[in-house]
């Protein structure tokens, strides 16, 4: 049985996400931090957490649990191939993706620093015409701000959880 949904949120997209999950299907709700004196080693829990270098952020330290599934927020347009990169750097199969955005004021200066890099990258890739459709989102998303927390886009996962419940009863 699912203990509870443990969080990690850098700008706030995943910490909406966790909170509404939470109160949708009726679990207690605690940060990683939080989780460490909450609960035992190994309880069953759902964790919520931002996507960093395409890994989900902490996800190692969440590990110590007993996670049924992992819900993955990020900037990136869904694809395949994202979840299967995810997937593959996360070391981790049962991944739920949720829209994020960007939030530049609430980066910690070296964040910032790398995401400048990164529409840095994308700005001189795009003078080339060499950027993809996703690549050419992101970058605008970069340059003008994206923030979008879709809470129907949470629907499959409370399913999933009401279904793990109907099976545990």
């Amino acid at each position: 049985m699912i203990k509870a949904i443990v969080y990690n949120s850098n700008t706030g997209f995943t910490k909406q996400y966790a909170y509404s999950f939470a109160t949708s299907v009726g679990l207690p709700i605690y940060t990683l931090k939080e989780a460490k004196k909450k609960l035992n080693k190994n309880d069953k829990i759902i964790y919520f957490s931002w996507i960093a270098a395409d890994k989900i952020y902490k996800i190692n330290e969440a590990k110590r649990y007993d996670i049924a599934y992992a819900a993955a927020v990020g900037m990136n347009l869904y694809s395949d191939e994202l979840i299967e990169l995810i997937k593959k750097r996360s070391k981790f199969e049962n991944i739920y993706y949720l829209q994020g955005g960007i939030r530049w004021r609430m980066l910690k200066p070296s964040q910032r620093i790398m995401m400048k890099l990164i529409l840095w990258m994308l700005k001189r890739k795009n003078k080339k015409n060499k950027l993809t459709d996703d690549e050419k989102v992101v970058l605008d998303r970069m340059n003008y701000g994206y923030e979008t927390v879709d809470l129907d886009s949470l629907k499959f996962l409370i399913e999933w959880y009401n279904n793990q419940k109907e099976l545990v009863a």
